[in-house]
């Protein structure tokens, strides 16, 4: 059987161009993530549609796996990178 395909449209703080990449480069990675696509792209924030397999649960687990954090419900969804910490090993 398949699982459902599910968009999201997420915002994604950015302090720098850096921040803006660490996580699109992290988003490519993750199997869940079936694509993504830059909807705009300022100084404070990127906003992606992400279309993934599963559900928002199943998504923000694939995220955590790379560091990224998913947070938030819509329409009001935020990605962004997960706070420094001791990597789990």
């Amino acid at each position: 059987c398949s699982e459902p395909v599910g968009t999201l449209t997420v915002r994604v703080p950015t302090g720098s161009l850096q921040d803006w990449v660490a996580v699109r480069d992290r988003l490519t990675g993750i199997s869940a993530v079936r694509s993504s696509r830059l909807l705009t792209l300022d100084r404070d924030e990127a906003r992606l549609e992400i279309r993934f397999v599963g559900d928002p649960d199943q998504l923000r687990v694939a995220l955590a796996q790379r560091d990224l954090e998913l947070s938030g419900a819509d329409p009001d969804w935020v990605l962004q990178r997960r706070a420094a910490t001791t990597p789990p090993r």
